[in-house]
């Protein structure tokens, strides 16, 4: 028997460390970023007919810079339409 593969019964290959040391990596990244997720605002809008109608108006506008500008005036309005409206109470 060659010395450096001799291994006692009871211990576990380095294959098996190195998949625990990612399976326990990855779950640590998946419960930080699911925090994260919980934790920031939820500002999207919602993709209604309207809005992708408002959208498909912006996009159809041959330059690049204008149909920035264009799409950031609807979100900016949609946005200011939503806090005015009041908030209805849910059961």
């Amino acid at each position: 028997m060659h010395p450096t593969t001799y291994r006692p019964r009871g211990m576990p290959s380095r294959h098996w460390f190195a998949l625990a040391a990612a399976v326990t990596s990855l779950g640590s990244f998946a419960v930080l970023l699911a925090g994260f997720d919980g934790a920031s605002p939820r500002q999207w809008l919602a993709p209604t007919p309207y809005v992708m109608e408002l959208v498909a108006h912006c996009d159809a506008m041959p330059q690049r810079v204008d149909r920035d500008h264009c799409t950031r005036r609807v979100v900016t309005a949609l946005r200011e339409r939503q806090q005015r409206e009041p908030m209805l109470a849910s059961r």
